[in-house]
């Protein structure tokens, strides 16, 4: 009886064994395709193919919702949105994914502020979509996209000609745009800045 008992432990025992390394087998498996697939969504990004980008980053978000990556997997899918015109989902994309958007919240709050500059352009009702615009640059925080977000606030505003409010983003020497027009003149943002505060001012 007592070796019977331990034949039974040996085999539940085997079985657990082999359970276990079957479901690291299959979570293995898993993450490495969650792997292939991110960075196969990346290289189509890179090369222009929006509409596979856009699809396969889904993919990914929906099978990893505690991936370390999701984040920048949204940001990755809503630029390609972006890039296909479609502001309206781009924008809503980005909100609905804000709150969690961690290391990413300046990039996030910066693409969803040119979703709505880009809605206002095509748009006969333009104004407050510019007011959200100007807003949502505003709300930019202390990042890579600020100086950006400074110019592009301030053309917002100088589609409401808004002038007061384009010089005072964009005149004073210690200003974001100023500090970066001195040390980067010859940049297309640093010259779009300047034509813009230039109008402001005549």
């Amino acid at each position: 009886m007592q070796m019977q008992r331990v034949s039974i432990l040996t085999v539940v025992g085997v079985v657990i064994f082999f359970g276990d390394c079957l479901l690291d087998a299959a979570n293995n498996i898993r993450e490495r395709r969650s792997a292939t697939l991110f960075q196969g969504a990346q290289r189509c990004f890179r090369s222009g193919q929006w509409t596979t980008a856009a699809s396969w980053f889904q993919e990914f978000i929906e099978n990893n919702p505690t991936s370390p990556l999701r984040n920048e997997a949204t940001l990755y899918r809503a630029q390609a949105l972006f890039r296909l015109k479609q502001y309206r989902d781009c924008f809503n994309e980005l909100r609905n994914a804000e709150e969690t958007s961690g290391l990413f919240a300046a990039k996030y709050k910066f693409w969803m502020a040119e979703c709505r500059y880009r809605e206002a352009e095509g748009s006969p009702d333009n104004q407050g979509l510019y007011r959200v615009a100007a807003q949502l640059y505003a709300e930019v925080p202390k990042s890579d996209r600020l100086v950006a977000a400074n110019v592009s606030e301030a053309m917002a505003h100088a589609q409401l000609e808004d002038w007061p409010k384009v010089v005072e983003l964009l005149q004073p020497a210690a200003s974001p745009f100023q500090q970066f027009a001195t040390s980067s003149a010859e940049t297309s943002l640093a010259v779009q800045g300047c034509l813009i505060l230039a109008e402001a001012l005549l």
